[in-house]
């Protein structure tokens, strides 16, 4: 979502990564239907994908951290146009539309007060500690 929406791509990096991590799972997979696969590459397989999403996630949060200092200069048109129809609506009523001017750093990921009325509150649970 974050790569849709502020125009984000992966370099041929990212994608060699993702993709040789696909392929390590999906032979270790394969692999299993034929042989006895050690339970240390099964774990392996697991670090190699849990190593993959942690960078990814990194990665996401640093550009989401450059939009909040620099502001966000709006969603690219071709990107706006081929939302659903609620959804431009609904980035409309905020005054965020494509190729328009970028909006303040502190309200990028802002909630915005007009909507916080239509979703019911809920109270917050405490756990409560048994004696």
């Amino acid at each position: 979502m974050v790569q849709t929406r502020f125009d984000k791509e992966n370099t041929a990096c990212d994608d060699c990564i993702i993709t040789g991590t696909c392929l390590f799972v999906w032979i270790v997979d394969i692999a299993r239907c034929f042989i006895d696969i050690p339970r240390e590459i099964d774990l392996l397989a697991d670090c190699v994908v849990l190593s993959v999403t942690g960078c990814m996630h990194a990665q996401q949060q640093i550009e989401i951290d450059d939009i909040k200092k620099n502001g966000y200069q709006g969603m690219p048109p071709l990107i706006m146009n081929s939302l659903p129809p609620a959804q431009q609506m609904m980035f409309q009523k905020v005054g965020i539309s494509g190729a328009s001017g970028g909006m303040h750093p502190a309200m990028v990921g802002a909630p915005q007060p007009q909507y916080m009325d239509q979703y019911p509150q809920y109270p917050q649970c405490q756990p409560q500690l048994s004696r």
